[in-house]
């Protein structure tokens, strides 16, 4: 059975939206700023932070297997979307989209290219979406300690904790992306308090969304 994929569509032409990864510096009030100021895809776990967010995003079958009986998974009834995968792609309720490789900007609205992390397809996707700034979240790329414990995530880790070495791999994707998605018209601000990520301006969300320019939400 061949696979069908979401031809994603200009959904939001000229606005802002959030992407909320799931760095350690990630915090409940950085995502509760975004609620009702500008669109919001939430990765993975971090939908338990903003159950609200307008797309819920993961690539991973295996996060998939882990999460997808609990009751916060279960309960976003919102729009859902994930990299192509043979038995993700036959479930009604989850939209996937193309992988189209590792490196690059697709513009091919049924996929994306993967630049080895979620964060990266989502940026791909925000632009498929109408996206005319692209604010990062939970982005930091590398570990950060809390009480005394190192962790790469909010929540703490994976069931399959993500090796260090392949940051630096998903940090080179992105600098290689951003003047691509620069010539768009589209700007990035990488919002994660304390990212590794260099390549796009460093601004805190809340100075982010005071934009007087950001055109308000529909109601």
């Amino acid at each position: 059975m061949s696979h069908v994929y979401w031809p994603a569509p200009r959904m939001w032409p000229g606005e802002t939206i959030a992407i909320i990864g799931g760095g350690p510096s990630l915090t409940q009030q950085q995502v509760d700023a975004c609620k009702g100021k500008c669109r919001v895809i939430a990765i993975n776990d971090s939908l338990r932070l903003a159950p609200w967010c307008d797309v819920h995003y993961f690539c991973d079958e295996k996060w998939w297997n882990w999460h997808h009986e609990k009751d916060w998974y279960k309960g976003f009834t919102g729009l859902r979307v994930t990299l192509e995968n043979p038995k993700l792609c036959a479930l009604a309720d989850i939209k996937s989209l193309r992988n189209l490789g590792v490196g690059g900007l697709s513009e091919n609205p049924e996929g994306v290219h993967t630049g080895q992390n979620s964060g990266y397809q989502c940026m791909n996707l925000a632009l498929h979406l109408g996206a005319a700034r692209i604010l990062l979240l939970g982005v930091d790329m590398g570990e950060l300690e809390v009480n005394g414990q190192k962790r790469n995530h909010w929540f703490g880790d994976h069931p399959d904790p993500t090796g260090m070495g392949i940051y630096q791999m998903m940090i080179r994707h992105y600098e290689k992306a951003g003047e691509a998605i620069a010539a768009k018209g589209i700007l990035v601000l990488n919002c994660s308090a304390t990212s590794a990520l260099e390549c796009f301006k460093k601004e805190t969300v809340e100075s982010a969304l005071l934009d007087p320019h950001e055109p308000a939400l529909p109601t």
